[in-house]
This record gives structure tokens, sequence and C-alpha cells, in this order.
């Protein structure tokens, strides 16, 4: 018997329903719609593989950042998504910042942040606003992969104030 989808009920979709909302709310326009609509799809492609596969590759905790940087590059390369991993110089103010991963033709860098200890947490927010600042002046779509070994209590809080105007932040915990 085929389900039915029914308006008044609520189905489990693990947020990917209002991730993918927020995400076309959060793309700035692009030149053309056709532009638009590949670009979309194309960051939907990179969240949605980190979502759906990322944690999956990970038998053991990871030891470091470089290590979830690794594996990241393993999904992007099964993936075959065109990317470049470390090769952006993003000069701001008296410091060069150097995005993990950018996928030039939608405009996007991804960066892979790591949380070990429950001091981590704190630091990492400022992390990621002083990145966002710099990447924002080359790229319009921002995705930060936060891989957490525990100690991000509540993801929801931690994400909230920074999720939004063409940045995603994802929260894998291990």
């Amino acid at each position: 018997e085929s389900e039915v989808w029914n308006p008044g009920e609520s189905y489990n979709t693990d947020g990917l329903r209002d991730k993918l909302g927020s995400l076309i709310g959060y793309l700035t326009a692009s030149d053309t719609e056709k532009e638009k609509e590949a670009g979309s799809k194309e960051i939907f492609a990179v969240i949605s593989h980190i979502n759906k596969n990322f944690r999956k590759l990970f038998r053991q905790k990871p030891e470091n950042e470089d290590a979830v940087q690794e594996k990241l590059e393993d999904l992007f390369i099964g993936a075959g998504l065109s990317y470049r991993r470390e090769q952006v110089r993003i000069p701001y103010s008296s410091k060069t910042f150097i995005p993990d991963f950018t996928f030039d033709d939608i405009s996007c860098a991804v960066e892979v942040k790591y949380c070990n200890d429950s001091r981590r947490e704190k630091k990492l927010v400022d992390e990621i606003n002083a990145d966002i600042k710099a990447y924002k002046t080359m790229y319009e779509n921002l995705i930060f992969v936060v891989y957490d070994c525990g100690f991000i209590r509540d993801v929801d809080t931690f994400i909230g104030d920074i999720t939004g105007d063409g940045v995603l932040v994802e929260v894998i915990k291990h």
C-alpha cells in the first residue's frame, strides 16, 4: 500500500527540508535564473553529501582537524565534486585567510572546524565569525563543517546566530 501525503500529518525529514528551504533563501541572486538554479543544485549537492555520508566515513574518532579535512576531501572526490583545497588566499586587514575547500563555480567556501574540548566551543564561534568576515569578501556562500567529539551540548544555540545570509553551519556529532 503506497503512503499518501496528508498535509495535517508531520513527517520526519531530519531537518533536510528545512535546511533546503533555508539554503535557497540564503543564496544571492545570480545573473540569470538558470545560473541560480544550477548553483542551488550544486550547493545542495555539497550539503546533502555532507549530511548523508560524512559521519559514516569515521570508524574511529579523528585525532585532529587535518584528519577531518582528509575525510571531507575523500567525500568530495567520491561525489565527483569539483573543488580546490587550500589554494585560495584571502587578504583581510593584516591577516591572510585560507579556506579549506573552495567551489569557485558556485561561489562557495567550505571550512572545517574540530571540537575536541569543552573550552573549544566558544573559541569556534570566534573563529567562524572571523572567517565569515574574510570569506564573504570573495564568496557568496559559506559552509562550516564542525566535527564535534561530544562537547557542543546545544547545537541549535551554537549555530543559531551564525547561520544565515549565505552561511550554513553543519555540526557532525561523533
